[in-house]
């Protein structure tokens, strides 16, 4: 349940990316450095994150019926059944 509080600053938040959609510009304020390199770092880890899986699905299609692939089978076995009790 979120409070009004949190609610107040999400719409805040919604009215900020507002003015950055109709006005990039803004973005390029001195005083908006922080948002530019946290948004900047964000896009860079989900890259990453994007081309670290992509590089393990590879593996594993290479990987079929051998050890890795195996162990991989077994981990998102025991994955799902901690998820599935809570």
């Amino acid at each position: 349940m979120t409070s009004s509080m949190e609610v107040e600053k999400i719409e805040e938040i919604k009215v900020l990316i507002n003015h950055f959609e109709s006005g990039p510009s803004l973005l390029h304020h001195p005083s908006m450095a922080f948002f530019r390199t946290y948004i900047s770092d964000f896009s860079k880890a989900a890259y990453w994150n994007m081309v670290i899986q992509s590089m393990y699905d590879k593996l594993l299609d290479i990987a079929k019926g051998t050890l890795l692939h195996l162990c991989d089978d077994v981990i998102q076995q025991k994955v799902l059944q901690i998820k599935t009790r809570y």
